[in-house]
């Protein structure tokens, strides 16, 4: 039998930001020069005076542009809260999160570092810088927070797990981590093990489970525990909603970390980019934004 090529050619646009609709008009695309590639970015001004930069990783397969319509208008939320966010565009729709696997295996963390000195050139607080990515974006953020860690103030991965190779992570500073992840996920296993595509056959790696991953998160931060609860904005709806919080941590050091019960690979309040039957459902009742928002204005 046949591959069914039509799903073959959908799962090769995932992991995300693939959503249909026009692009924000109020995005400014910039044009940055790393090496010997010209690499795009887009800025999406806060409303008044900036108090910091986020910087939005959309998934692999995806577009900067197509971010917002896939995490439910996060940088609308985020402008309005005095944030700028930036969304950068990566090669070939992919980030290098460090896996073997990867195909394009560009320096994208030389295109972070000359991203921000050219923000810092238009006068943006770049001493103040969150990540928050969603799947291949989300697996780059946790890259960001081992090697680029002194840069960073917070991270908020969305369906991604930690590329096993970052089990040897040693980051100069600690980096508070906000993370969401669907039990359900189809891609990225909750339990650990091979990144699967539907419909393909290619290796993408091993990521660690939820579990390995947040306690490695937590002890590399230099805390001393943890605790979980039932999130109170979740409680009666169709995805309850495990928040596991560290505990005894450093001075302004704190990770929380969202399982959405029977939510698929996707953003809790966003929107579904893909069939359902591919990536799983989206949990409408549980709003990702808000809790990324808070927890980075703590930070401030």
């Amino acid at each position: 039998m046949r591959p069914n090529w039509i799903l073959l050619s959908m799962a090769g646009l995932l992991l995300l930001s693939c959503a249909h609709g026009a692009s924000d008009p109020s995005l400014i695309p910039q044009r940055l020069q790393v090496g010997s590639l010209e690499r795009r970015y887009y800025i999406k001004p806060a409303l008044g005076k900036t108090k910091a930069v986020i910087l939005a990783f959309h998934g692999g397969g995806g577009k900067p542009t197509k971010f917002d319509q896939v995490a439910g208008k996060f940088g609308e939320a985020a402008n309005g809260e005095g944030f700028t966010v930036i969304y950068p565009e990566g090669l070939g729709k992919q980030w290098n999160d460090g896996r073997p696997e990867i195909v394009n295996r560009q320096d994208d963390l030389a295109f972070f570092d000359a991203l921000l000195n050219d923000l810092g050139t238009k006068n943006y607080p770049v001493e103040k810088v969150f990540a928050v990515g969603i799947s291949n974006g989300g697996m780059f953020s946790f890259r960001l927070a081992c090697e680029r860690s002194e840069r960073l103030l917070a991270i908020a991965p969305v369906a991604a797990g930690i590329p096993k190779h970052l089990e040897a992570c040693n980051p100069k500073s600690p980096v508070s981590v906000i993370q969401f992840f669907g039990s359900k996920d189809p891609i990225m296993p909750m339990k650990g093990g091979a990144i699967k595509l539907p419909m393909s056959w290619k290796d993408r790696g091993e990521v660690l489970s939820q579990e390995a991953g947040w306690t490695l998160l937590m002890k590399l931060n230099g805390c001393k525990g943890h605790d979980k609860d039932i999130h109170r904005n979740a409680m009666g709806s169709d995805f309850t909603v495990e928040r596991d919080k560290w505990i005894a941590c450093p001075s302004g050091i704190s990770g929380e970390h969202f399982m959405v019960l029977g939510a698929g690979h996707t953003w809790p309040g966003g929107s579904p980019y893909l069939p359902e039957m591919l990536i799983g459902p989206v949990s409408k009742s549980f709003i990702a934004n808000q809790e990324i928002l808070r927890f980075f204005k703590e930070k401030l």
